[in-house]
């Protein structure tokens, strides 16, 4: 065995426990992954709610821009056009995410998605049994276990979808242990590196991490076991703000761009809550931690505690122990009923969640309690010997009372079946029985371990596979389109900007996911400027969501959206649009529509003046935005429109292309168009009207009525707006805006140009989100940009002919660089000072100990010289003055006068000896 063999068996042997940290998490997720027959060994894929509509399709455009060389600060390719970087560090900021291009073979990112997931979990496993194993100096397969019990929690099993979470929950036990240190050290390295890695990774999810450590921080203060004065006290306070604030600073590139990124969403904007109020009670949050009861995703509030259910004997075991330090007890128990009371009440919970309250997904600071659970119930374990059988006993039993209580008041209901209290008692029976076998020695010590293990790993598998944990989808039918849609827009030839959408999406992010310039997006950075007025021109649209359904001739027009993809042709209106293409296999059709305006047109200087853009009604908002930008009225002209409870009636006097817009709340309507003389019949329906959009009805023939009918029973009345387009009106329109329209000449992720002619001085309308990021240059010269109708990018433009040029840097970016640049070099800075300071005591310490041995050898020559001279003298007195010698040099110098005699004596016989 080579020598390099050996020494990598040894690391490995060394570092066996928290190898089997990492896998034995990683290796049992894998597990059900393949019991659910997620892809490779099946036809599923784990993606779960936004993980399907959000991550991955952000996550496929990630990587073309890796592969192919994007630009990451923006991106044609969803919603309009947006502030990439934004995206970027919420969702995809992990640095392991740049090896995209490895992990995810052929661009397979559904497969690198899951394949992270695996990882992650296993390092949380890891992370937890690495703090574990340095904060208590001690190697113990417990440590694995703990590990297992944090990978494999509640919270994972709820939020591990969340893939842009878990790099700060595995990097929560690794700060947690450099914030240790710097208190009781005074060593920075880790904290700063572990906390800026994970507020650039997930500025969300280190919000709370940065809340935790102020608290933890005042625990560690007052528990050190340091001389407590004022000194202490000021440097510790100076330590910990300085090296946050360089934390902070390396992942300002992150923070700055997203900071002002959201000033323009629905989340920008903060409603402190007035009125303290809680959500239940303290035993509800408690039976919250209970094996195998149902994870909380979509509720209102219910956090996910669960970890396992040994924590129930273990904990009340930590909080009785005298071993443990008495300071950090007391100060972890007033972290976890802070915890506690933030899960139940809505000031603490909406200060947790970044100043706002979390839409579903509740409890996502609870991480942090499952983490702080497990420590406390891993120092009772390792203190077990110092506990008596009774002891032990009372505290299994206490818990026993508690699942009993628990079954009286909670079970038999949806969301606890009784079937929790009794997997949970038998569970923590096992637990109890293996730790007084461990304690009372009645099995060999292995033995035991093993058949924790085995109890151990049952529990947090059985608790991954309950009916909502890990649920999958279809990997096929998510990849069912993709060649099909490839296949017709290689068909385009068009070399100018436009933009395309799906009429039958998968999701809102479906651009992204097959690499074209859409409109739709559904992100927590949608613009709510731009939300709004989709809104008002009557296109579905939520608090951070908008689509193109909803769409009319002329409004598709404002947004340069030139092709639409379908799958059918039949519901296809052919008078704006024709068929360019066609892909049989997928049954996709592409379609180009008539109407379509470039990407940016001229409208008069006192347009903002004329447009009106309010009221609910969107056929009388773009009306107005018409005849304000051109003078033309009346595009659209209203039907006879009646009601009779959940009935509505269209009465159809002349040939129209009927739309209507539905302005009670319901999900969904059918609609009939039925004339008898005329044999016309028309029937359909639309779902997803709680959002708003305007529904095209189709082409009706006069003489026609038009029944609309809802089938949601919420609704005692149907009530909407019922229009005609006059195509002969839009006409006209649209050739007055193409009259001045931008020319765009060429254009990449950041950076348009083109020429215009305008015939009077006015305002170049553009179809490109409203950002101050933007840079307007006419003619080479910086103009200032203006915003259109709350949401659109304007520049203004003089008579005549003009280059314009439009440059983006996200606001925040350049400066953010700066900070991070800079926070590295401080951060280095600090680390070299400390290394020179280091070595030059080091220095100082070797000359001081080279001194010292120097003086003690000149004495101890001193010293021999005195003896050898007493030699050499008069025999009679050679013991008198060696005495006399002695005493002197003893008191000098404290050496050993006749042990240097001996030396002498020894050193003359060695020469004699020699001689002879």
């Amino acid at each position: 065995m080579s020598a390099v063999l050996k020494k990598f068996l040894l690391k490995i042997k060394e570092n066996i426990i928290f190898i089997l940290a990492f896998l034995v998490p990683a290796v049992i997720l894998s597990c059900i992954f393949i019991g659910s027959e997620v892809y490779p060994f099946g036809d599923s894929i784990y993606l779960r709610s936004d993980c399907y509509h959000q991550y991955a399709p952000f996550y496929k455009e990630l990587y073309r821009k890796i592969t192919e060389g994007g630009n990451l600060t923006f991106s044609w390719n969803i919603g309009m056009g947006v502030n990439f970087s934004a995206i970027y560090s919420y969702y995809l900021a992990s640095p392991i995410n740049l090896l995209l291009g490895i992990i995810a073979p052929g661009g397979n990112v559904l497969l690198a998605i899951d394949f992270l997931i695996i990882v992650k979990t296993g390092l949380c496993g890891f992370s937890v049994a690495y703090y574990l194993t340095k904060k208590h100096n001690k190697k113990s397969l417990i440590t694995i276990l703990a590990g297992l019990f944090y990978a494999m929690s509640s919270y994972m099993v709820a939020f591990s979808w969340n893939i842009m979470w878990l790099d700060c929950l595995l990097l929560l036990p690794l700060i947690t242990l450099g914030l240790e240190k710097l208190v009781k050290e005074k060593k920075y390295l880790l904290y700063t590196i572990t906390l800026g890695i994970a507020i650039f990774s997930n500025y969300y999810i280190a919000i709370m991490i940065c809340i935790y450590l102020v608290i933890y921080f005042l625990i560690q203060l007052f528990s050190s076991e340091c001389e407590k004065n004022f000194k202490y006290f000021a440097g510790r306070i100076w330590l910990f703000a300085k090296y946050s604030l360089i934390a902070g600073g390396i992942g300002a590139v992150m923070i700055l761009p997203a900071l002002y990124a959201l000033s323009y969403t629905a989340s920008g904007e903060m409603n402190f809550p007035e009125i303290w109020s809680n959500y239940f009670s303290i035993m509800d949050m408690l039976s919250r931690s209970m094996m195998d009861v149902p994870v909380s995703i979509f509720n209102a509030h219910e956090p996910n505690l669960y970890c396992t259910v040994a924590v129930f004997m273990l904990v009340p075991m930590y909080c009785f122990s005298d071993k443990v330090n008495k300071s950090e007890k007391i100060g972890k128990i007033i972290l976890i009923a802070i915890l506690l009371v933030s899960f139940n009440t809505n000031i603490p919970n909406y200060i947790w969640h970044g100043f706002h309250f979390p839409n579903s997904l509740p409890a996502r600071e609870s991480f942090i309690y499952i983490f702080i659970i497990i420590t406390m119930a891993y120092e009772a374990v390792i203190h077990l010997k110092d506990f008596t059988t009774r002891q032990i006993g009372a505290c299994f039993a206490g818990a026993m009372v508690l699942f009993m209580i628990i079954e009286e008041h909670y079970v038999d209901t949806v969301d606890y079946p009784f079937q929790i209290v009794y997997v949970s008692a038998i569970f923590l029976s096992l637990y109890f029985i293996l730790t007084l076998l461990y304690k009372n020695k009645r099995l060999h010590k292995n033995v035991v371990i093993y058949l924790l293990f085995i109890v151990a790993i049952a529990e947090s598998t059985i608790n991954g596979t309950q009916e909502e944990a890990f649920k999958v989808t279809g990997y096929s039918y998510y990849l069912e389109d993709n060649d099909g849609i490839t296949a017709i827009l290689d068909e385009i030839d068009d070399e100018d900007f436009y933009r395309v959408e799906k009429l039958d999406r998968k999701t809102k992010n479906d651009a992204a996911w097959n690499d074209y310039h859409g409109v739709s997006i559904f992100s927590s950075t949608a613009n709510a400027g731009f939300t709004d007025f989709l809104g008002a021109l009557g296109f579905e649209k939520s608090t951070n969501a908008y689509s193109y359904y909803g769409s009319t001739p002329f409004t598709s027009s404002l947004l340069s959206v030139r092709y639409v993809i379908g799958n059918s042709t039949e519901s296809v209106p052919e008078d704006y649009m024709q068929l360019v293409g066609s892909d049989l296999a997928s049954s996709r059709h592409l379609f180009k529509l008539d109407y379509t305006l470039p990407m940016g047109f001229m409208l008069p200087s006192y347009f903002e003046e004329l447009w009106n853009m309010t009221g609910n009604n969107p056929f009388v908002i773009q009306n107005s935005f018409a005849q304000a930008a051109t003078g033309i009225p009346d595009m659209f002209t209203q039907l006879d429109a009646s009601n009779v409870n959940q009935t509505a009636y269209i009465n159809v006097n002349e040939d129209s292309d009927v739309y209507i817009y539905v302005t009670t709340y319901i999900e969904n309507i059918d609609y009939v168009a039925e004339n008898t003389e005329t044999e016309f019949y028309l029937s359909g329906s639309a779902t997803g009207l709680k959002h708003r959009q305007i529904v095209h009805i189709g082409e009706v023939p006069a003489g026609t009525t038009v029944t609309v009918t809802t089938r949601d029973t919420d609704a005692s009345t149907l009530q909407l707006y019922a229009y005609n387009l006059d195509t002969q009106v839009l006409d006209q329109v649209m050739a007055a805006l193409s009259d001045e329209g931008l020319e765009v000449e060429s254009y990449d992720d950041t950076r348009i140009t083109g020429t215009i002619t305008a015939m009077n001085s006015g305002v170049m309308y553009t179809s490109i989100i409203y950002d101050e990021g933007w840079k307007a240059y006419v003619d080479g010269e910086q103009v200032e940009i203006t915003c259109i109708g709350g949401a659109m990018l304007g520049v203004p433009i003089e008579a005549g002919t003009h280059t314009v040029e439009l440059k983006y840097t996200p606001e925040g970016f350049v400066l953010g660089w700066f900070i991070t640049v800079g926070s590295i070099i401080i951060l280095v800075c600090c680390v070299l000072y400390d290394w020179n300071k280091k070595k030059q005591l080091e220095t100082a310490e070797l000359d001081e100990e080279i001194d010292e041995d120097e003086d003690e050898d000149e004495e101890t020559d001193h010293a021999a010289d005195k003896v050898v001279k007493v030699d050499e003298t008069d025999e009679t007195n050679k013991t008198a003055e060696v005495s006399e010698t002695a005493e002197d040099v003893e008191v000098e110098v404290g050496v050993d006068v006749e042990l240097i005699k001996a030396e002498i004596d020894l050193q003359a016989e060695n020469e004699e000896k020699i001689e002879n």
